[in-house]
């Protein structure tokens, strides 16, 4: 009976990473952890976009990695269709450049977060 209970309990405990501000990633690395903050900027590198996360380019928070090999057929508005917007990203923090990132290899692991059922700019 116990076998049996604590297999119902596994089998319903989901993982859910724990939520925090991107300026507190830097305390956070090697733990996976969601995000979410502003985009500042993007770019687009031959095989990857990188997302400027909670600041402006020199002095952002996090750096979004996302691999691109299996997006090459989309166009540049496509690719960086995150700027300005409030997004949410999951993963493992490492660190790039000496700074936070999160490389996304998933699409499940980004999202836009929504706003009154339509997309918005996150000018805050």
């Amino acid at each position: 009976m116990t076998r049996f209970l604590l297999s119902i309990l596994f089998a319903f405990n989901t993982f859910s990473p724990p939520i925090i501000a991107a300026d507190a990633a830097i305390k956070h690395i090697g733990e996976t952890v969601k995000i979410v903050d502003k985009v500042y900027s993007s770019t687009i590198e031959p095989k990857q976009s990188v997302l400027k996360i909670g600041g402006s380019a020199e002095q952002q928070y996090l750096t979004v990695l996302i691999k691109t090999e299996a997006k090459a057929d989309l166009d540049q508005h496509e690719k960086t269709k995150y700027t300005g917007y409030n997004i949410y990203v999951t993963g493992k923090l490492i660190k790039y450049k000496g700074a936070p990132a999160i490389i996304v290899n998933d699409p499940k692991q980004l999202g836009i977060v929504m706003v009154d059922h339509d997309l918005h700019p996150a000018f805050n």
